[in-house]
């Protein structure tokens, strides 16, 4: 697994690939050791997709960051700054009086809110449920019983 650079976290492995519905295996993983929880072992020429989260570099340099997504990564850094000087100024004298604190910090928490929904929406990969399963999952009131 050295390809997974900076890695964060590991959200999904499909194989086979490329077949549908999509087909997610249960997999686990210590250190950079990755195993797939299957009875097959794929061949040397089949391919397997890995979903994962990785750090993005922001630098002099350049950025790892999609060009569409600048904006939702700016309005994030505003919104974190504004409730970090909220609670910065909190029983400090400033000019602008005790309302502002509160409109700093009610103004961040509004546009947190909307960082944390742009990067809901910005989620590739969602294996938890890809497609209608056959059956009716099971809720509180069903009971299986086993032997």
């Amino acid at each position: 697994m050295s390809g997974l650079a900076d890695l964060v976290r590991l959200e999904a492995v499909e194989y086979p690939v490329d077949q549908e519905p999509r087909r997610y295996v249960q997999w686990s993983l210590w250190a950079d050791t990755l195993e797939m929880l299957i009875d097959e072992t794929p061949g040397d020429s089949e391919d397997v997709d890995v979903y994962w989260l990785a750090l993005h570099v922001v630098d002099g340099m350049g950025s790892t960051v999609p060009a569409q997504d600048d904006q939702l990564l700016l309005a994030g850094a505003a919104a974190y700054a504004a409730v970090e000087w909220s609670s910065y100024a909190t029983n400090r004298a400033n000019t602008s009086g005790p309302q502002a604190v509160r409109d700093y910090g009610a103004w961040g928490e509004l546009r947190l809110g909307e960082f944390r929904a742009g990067l809901r929406r910005l989620r590739r990969v969602r294996s938890a449920r890809m497609y209608t399963p056959a059956q009716a999952e099971p809720d509180q009131s069903t009971v299986v019983w086993e032997a």
